[in-house]
Order: structure tokens, then sequence, then C-alpha cells
């Protein structure tokens, strides 16, 4: 079981790293950023966002840890992005 949880995980984070190579690629993501750490820190908070909303009992976890992690996007691509509309800024 363990293996087969570790393997999704793994699959996750596999694409998460490819769609950030690929902004990286375009020119669209902060030069700083390492596409796998990010992709470490994307799935650990949304991860762990679900976890605790679960021990917990209530949704305000999720939803606080999804708002952090949109602005943290937000934050380290360009042009900047607003993720819940896919729009740009102008």
């Amino acid at each position: 079981m363990r293996r087969l949880i570790s393997s999704g995980f793994s699959a996750i984070r596999r694409r998460l790293a490819g769609a950030l190579r690929q902004a990286e690629a375009a020119g669209q993501l902060d030069a700083d950023v390492d596409p796998d750490a990010m992709a470490d820190i994307l799935l650990s908070g949304v991860e762990g966002a679900i976890l605790i909303s679960q021990c917990d009992g209530e949704a305000g976890p999720m939803d606080r840890s999804v708002e952090m992690l949109e602005l943290l996007l937000e934050r380290i691509t360009k042009p900047r992005m607003i993720m819940r509309t896919g729009a740009l800024d102008p």
C-alpha cells in the first residue's frame, strides 16, 4: 500500500515539476525558482491541508492553504497570473 501511495505522489510531483519547467522555458517562471522544489512545496501544501482539514472536520485549513498557494504561484510567475480565473494582470 505504501508503495502504491508513494508512486501516486511521485507521479503528481513529476507532473507539477514538468508544468513548472514548461513555464520556466517560456520565461514565465522566476529564474530563482527550482521546479522540483516548488513541486514538493505545492504537493506538500495541498496534501497537508487535506489531512488537517479531515482531522479538524472542517474545510478552513484547505481553503486557506489553497489561497496561499495561489498567492505564491502568482508571485513566482511572469506575467503575474490570477490563478482562480486564469486571466492575466494588466
